[in-house]
């Protein structure tokens, strides 16, 4: 049975499915399929025609017998045993209305009358860093897999970009889907709706464009969109609808914004070392990262280095407020950092009085003078060491 292992494995990886949703789609356990590809057991034969029926293969293709995915279907006469109870149930099956078999059998007479084929489809997910999660992926992808399988597309490939805006179409994944649609593996991109596609009016045509010159089209699961000339102005006015909507989102989240930044709330960005965000978004001291604040002050005044002061911390494992190793950057955006006097600030304007304050002014500004007599001394040192070029 190895061939049959390998046969699996190589089906799954085709359309860069994961074990755990190949599980998921022929029914069985994410364990299990891991021990059929690797060849430590021996699959169902229901697994088996579940993997042909998805993959629109034949049993011999998966067992071996031919390298033609459609390969032997009537022309293969195998030697049917009685005793062979497996062989006597894919006979049964072949003519019971329920089984998958039986779909298949009538699939491939439609080919052969002229029905035509099944589509291949690419499914594309997307969700936005506002209010969503990677529910939302795991929603649009149950909605597509479901339309797909009522309207009989073979879904070949997932495209799925995280946290990233319609507004533009510089999203990795996206940008792959166009690219790959020019190895013509497949004639539709499915998506729960058109906004996931695109936002903006002038993305989506050209990018539409550029799939069509490919013979691929946009398919909504959640829209009905006719492929009449009405298809055209309703998949026009959804489009101007979700540019509406994500222009009008945009210009909600930047007066909210707004309207926090005047009552001197966190806008949901990093507070920074020595403060936490309550449910109000108020700003509070963070005892344990204020001392460590200090601390840092407190050795730069006393004239230790940057750089000492940074393997200082890494040598006892101190992160900055984002969990990293201090570096020359991050300590220098720490000492520069005029909330630690408590000024709010907000779009380059600074609000005194308005945050929690961890320093005095003398600390904070003995190194201010530090600062600016260092950068004195190296702004000598240039012009001094380009005169002797000179």
């Amino acid at each position: 049975m190895k061939e049959v292992a390998e046969k699996l494995r190589s089906l799954r990886e085709s359309v860069k499915l994961s074990q755990v949703k190949m599980a998921e789609i022929v029914g069985v356990k994410q364990s299990s399929l891991n021990r059929y590809e690797l060849n430590q057991a021996s699959p169902t034969f229901e697994t088996l025609t579940q993997y042909a029926d998805y993959f629109d293969v034949s049993m011999d293709y998966i067992f071996g017998r031919t390298d033609n995915p459609q390969g032997k279907l009537y022309e293969y006469k195998p030697k049917i045993q009685q005793s062979d109870p497996q062989m006597q149930k894919f006979v049964e099956m072949c003519f019971d209305p329920t089984s998958p078999m039986n779909a298949r059998l009538k699939e491939t007479l439609l080919q052969m009358l002229g029905g035509g084929g099944t589509m291949n489809v690419v499914i594309y997910a997307r969700y936005s860093s506002h209010s969503q999660t990677e529910q939302s992926i795991e929603g649009q992808l149950h909605t597509c897999y479901e339309y797909a399988r009522n309207n009989g597309y073979l879904v070949v490939g997932e495209y799925i970009d995280r946290a990233q805006s319609g507004t533009t179409d510089s999203r990795a994944e996206f940008q792959r889907m166009i690219a790959d649609s020019d190895k013509h593996t497949f004639e539709g991109v499915l998506v729960y709706q058109l906004d996931r596609f695109a936002r903006n009016r002038y993305d989506s045509a050209i990018n539409k464009a550029k799939l069509k010159k490919n013979g691929v089209r946009v398919i909504s699961a959640r829209e009905n969109i006719s492929d009449d000339a009405s298809g055209i102005l309703v998949e026009g006015v959804l489009e101007s609808m979700a540019e509406y909507y994500s222009a009008e989102l945009s210009q909600k989240i930047r007066r909210g914004m707004g309207i926090n930044a005047e009552k001197c709330l966190s806008n949901g960005s990093n507070p920074g070392l020595g403060y936490r965000v309550d449910e109000e978004r108020r700003f509070h001291i963070d005892p344990e990262g204020a001392a460590v604040v200090r601390e840092i002050f407190e050795q730069y005044a006393s004239g230790k280095t940057v750089t000492e002061i940074i393997q200082s911390l890494n040598a006892r494992q101190i992160k900055t407020s984002q969990g990293k190793a201090f570096n020359k950057n991050s300590l220098h955006r720490l000492l520069r950092n005029r909330r630690y006097i408590g000024y709010y600030i907000y779009k380059g304007v600074e609000t005194p009085n308005r945050m929690p304050r961890i320093l005095e002014d003398e600390l904070f500004e003995v190194k201010s003078i530090l600062f600016d007599s260092v950068e004195m001394t190296h702004t000598f040192l240039f012009y001094g060491l380009s005169c002797l070029i000179m």
